[in-house]
């Protein structure tokens, strides 16, 4: 999609794909899970699913940026601890980014893939939509 805007981005993404590897998707699971948030204002908070992060972030001509992430620093299993290397990685790298709007036969939600330079998905992050931003109150 060409021309994304800002507002196309806001809200809640679940992190499903880092790298090429799929990353823990289970709405049932205990504990956080990796999303980002990304909020009108150019804040972006979330989790790698072990710890919270926030940024400032940015999006010019298609390709997203942020600011080096603010994070807790708590310790998680091996595994853990590399997704999230991996993941944080990722968004501090930021990239070329695409919308992949809702398909009405499959009902799959939005998602966005943020791509490295190279533009290669694999290379970058995919993230499925968890809830849209909130509608803008009307002012009479």
């Amino acid at each position: 999609m060409a021309g994304m805007d800002q507002p196309a981005l806001t809200g809640r993404w679940r992190v499903v794909e880092v790298g090429g590897a799929a990353v823990a998707d289970d709405p049932e699971a205990a504990g956080p899970q990796a999303e980002v948030q990304f909020a009108a204002d150019g804040d972006a908070t979330g989790s790698t699913g072990v710890n919270r992060f926030r940024s400032r972030y940015t999006l010019t001509d298609d390709v997203l940026s942020f600011t080096p992430l603010a994070m807790t620093r708590m310790a998680g299993p091996p595994e853990a601890m590399a997704g999230e290397r991996a993941i944080v990685a990722a968004l501090e790298a930021g990239g070329n980014v695409q919308l992949v709007a809702r398909d009405a036969v499959t009902d799959l939600g939005d998602e966005l893939f943020v791509t490295s330079a190279g533009g290669r998905p694999s290379d970058g992050l995919r993230l499925r939509r968890l809830a849209p931003p909130a509608p803008t109150p009307m002012i009479d």
